[in-house]
């Protein structure tokens, strides 16, 4: 292995400090670009991360694309087959989102993938209904983590998530 890169490095042709000509900087970069991913490679490496819209997939490969209208064709392909679904996405950001966050934040997070007002309509008043129970919980657990901090007791941390809880001007 050791080898092989003084080798490279020999065949390179040039010395510590040397700029590298034109020429040699286009091999370079064509020798370092080696293997390209196609655009539907590309876009099935950020699907295997996690659900995306076609909006950030066009986003995210736009640079990508050599000729134009090969990224719409590669993502049609793809939603032909299903790796690319707008309700997963939908019930993806909700899972992941949901528990720390509120229903208006989560539909900013959803409008910002450019996904169907219906659906978004749908899964925020799915979060509505459940909002107060989810504000109780985070509540609860900064309180819980405060009190530890603190050293107090998990009594004295339970009183003041009661009260903090009872009072209708805060969750009303």
């Amino acid at each position: 292995m050791f080898e092989t890169r003084m080798q490279d490095n020999a065949t390179d042709g040039l010395t510590q400090g040397a700029t590298p000509s034109s020429a040699e900087t286009e091999a370079r970069s064509k020798k370092a670009a080696g293997f390209q991913l196609s655009l539907k490679g590309r876009a099935l490496r950020l699907l295997s991360q996690r659900e995306h819209s076609r909006f950030e997939l066009e986003r995210k490969l736009k640079p990508f694309e050599e000729t134009p209208g090969e990224l719409a064709k590669a993502l049609d392909e793809l939603a032909a087959k299903d790796f690319i679904n707008e309700q997963r996405v939908v019930e993806s950001v909700v899972n992941r989102r949901a528990q720390k966050l509120g229903a208006a934040r989560v539909r900013q997070e959803l409008q910002a993938k450019k996904l169907p007002a219906d659906a978004i309509a749908e899964a925020v008043a799915d979060l509505r209904s459940s909002e107060l129970q989810r504000a109780r919980e985070v509540w609860r657990k900064k309180i819980w983590r405060q009190a530890r901090r603190s050293g107090r007791d998990g009594c004295v941390a339970t009183c003041q998530a009661s009260a903090l809880f009872n009072q209708p001007r805060l969750f009303g």
